[in-house]
């Protein structure tokens, strides 16, 4: 059925209220709050029935509250569209709901606006979670310092985007999510190399274990030699070979076919 705007009037009174309490986000009260995540999953249904623009006028008319801040609340409620999966596999719905976690920690870490450091991703995870990738992250011990690290990493690459899941399947409470990602270096220099405007195309592979609704641990593997080459990060010479060579590294499928 539904939601009257009055509702969301009334829930936005709800958030600013325990906003003051708390002094913390959104995301935390809906994690942690039943109800209001009860009634925020209601108003995404609202927001997919294309009801949005009715809220927001009613909202922008009648509530005391800045005009930006309700379109501001108003995008948080809608439900977030993550990237396409290509291999999956039939799950149990509690798997389901250890990828979904493991999504959004993703969409998160690798959202060069949303990601603000080791506290956007401190709520999906235990907070004696540990994360290992010593070759690539040397210096990260849990997934908070991971989100930590990427920020900084997209600082860089300020389009940094995943753009699609290659496998995405769960067994239990581990679950495997292979993506392909990709990004230009047009922001801030990188370890002293000033923005190169070259694109780069990746893919990695993230190894979650998922314990009482949150992230317990995260193993990550990352091609971090074909980012770099393609962004002109490595110190490397322009090579014929694919494995190093910035085109056949930024079109593995093309540079196959042309190898056979």
């Amino acid at each position: 059925m539904p939601i009257h705007p009055s509702q969301i009037y009334a829930l936005m009174s709800q958030i600013q209220r325990l906003k003051r309490i708390t002094m913390t986000s959104y995301s935390f009260l809906w994690n942690e709050i039943p109800f209001i995540w009860k009634d925020c999953k209601q108003i995404s249904q609202l927001v997919l029935l294309n009801q949005q623009q009715l809220a927001a006028e009613h909202c922008l008319t009648t509530s005391p509250y800045d005009p930006k801040e309700a379109h501001t609340l108003l995008k948080e409620m809608a439900p977030r569209e993550y990237p396409p999966s290509v291999i999956t596999t039939e799950q149990t719905p509690e798997e389901e709901k250890n990828i979904e976690l493991c999504k959004e920690y993703m969409s998160i870490a690798y959202s060069p606006t949303e990601n603000k450091g080791a506290s956007s991703v401190a709520h999906l995870c235990h907070a004696d979670s540990w994360f290992w990738a010593p070759a690539t992250f040397p210096g990260c011990r849990t997934p908070m310092d991971y989100a930590e690290s990427h920020s900084k990493v997209m600082a860089s690459v300020d389009d940094l985007r995943i753009v699609r899941f290659d496998q995405a399947w769960a067994k239990g409470g581990h679950v495997l999510l292979r993506y392909s990602a990709e990004g230009t270096h047009g922001g801030a220099p990188y370890k002293g190399i000033e923005a190169t405007g070259r694109h780069a195309r990746w893919c990695a592979a993230a190894i979650f274990e998922v314990e009482g609704g949150k992230v317990r641990s995260f193993t990550k593997d990352w091609d971090q030699k074909t980012m770099q080459i393609q962004l002109g990060w490595a110190p490397v010479l322009e090579s014929k070979d694919p494995r190093w060579n910035v085109e056949a590294l930024a079109n593995p499928e093309r540079a196959q076919k042309e190898a056979e």
